[in-house]
Order: structure tokens, then sequence, then C-alpha cells
């Protein structure tokens, strides 16, 4: 009972922290695109996070007309599934360390430890851990940050 007392009252106290922090960054979106000052957000002055609409706008305005038909978008998707397989093809080749035309666990396995083995003595140091670990938040801050998707 007392262990059921103890984490309802966790989740309360989380809640309401979670409550606050949403309600503050509220707070200061509104103080980011109130362009009149009446604490209101009007259809003028939203703009979404990221741009992301405009952006996937551009790429698939593929006649530079600012709209986008059917057409254009399936163009623009099947040149990006191109993109993407090429992509993939290169990422597996450079898997494939026998060259059998598969990619095996072990084969994935020995790939990650050579990028991690800067030396490449056939070790891993604490030091190589770290930078991997480092090289690794870099990059998916790149992808989550500066995405064109």
């Amino acid at each position: 009972m007392q262990y059921l007392k103890v984490k309802l009252i966790t989740t309360a106290l989380i809640a309401s922290v979670s409550t606050y922090a949403f309600a503050d960054r509220g707070d200061r979106i509104i103080d980011h695109l109130d362009t009149d000052g009446d604490d209101l957000i009007s259809l003028e002055e939203f703009h979404p996070p990221g741009d992301r609409g405009n952006k996937l706008l551009e790429r698939a305005d593929l006649d530079g007309d600012g709209a986008v038909t059917l057409e254009e978008a399936q163009q623009a998707a099947s040149e990006r599934m191109a993109e993407h397989l090429k992509e993939m093809e290169a990422k597996l080749t450079e898997l494939d360390a026998d060259g059998d035309g598969t990619v095996t666990s072990d084969e994935i396995r020995a790939h990650a430890f050579s990028r991690i083995d800067e030396d490449g003595d056939g070790f891993l140091s604490a030091n190589e851990f770290n930078r991997a670990k480092r090289h690794e938040r870099k990059r998916r801050h790149h992808r989550d940050h500066h995405s064109s998707d």
C-alpha cells in the first residue's frame, strides 16, 4: 500500500512539473510569435516549427510555380526513393566484407568494431569508445536538427 501511495504521489509531482514546463514553453512560444502584442497567435503570425512544410513544398515543386501537383509529388518521391536505394546499396556493399552479396550480423559487428578501433590495433580503448560516442551524438544532433525531410 505504501508503495502505491509513493508511486501515485511521484506521478502527480511529475505531471505537475511537466504541465508547468509545457505552460512555460507555451508562453515563450506566444512571446516569440505574437507580433501585435495581444497574447494570441493569428494565422498571419503563426509559423510551424522548423518550416518543414515549406521545405517539402520547395523540394517537390519541380516546375517552380509555388504549388505541388500529384504528379510532381510522385516524381519527387520517386527521385528521393532512388537516392535512398543508392545509399542503401552503397552501405550494404560496404558492410559485405566477404563480397557474397549478403550481410550477416558478424559483418555488421566487425564493421562497427573497425570504425571504433581508430588505431587499428584490434582492441577498443576507453578513449576510442568515448570518441565514438561523441561522434554519434554529433551525428544524431545534425540529423535531427538539419534533416531536409
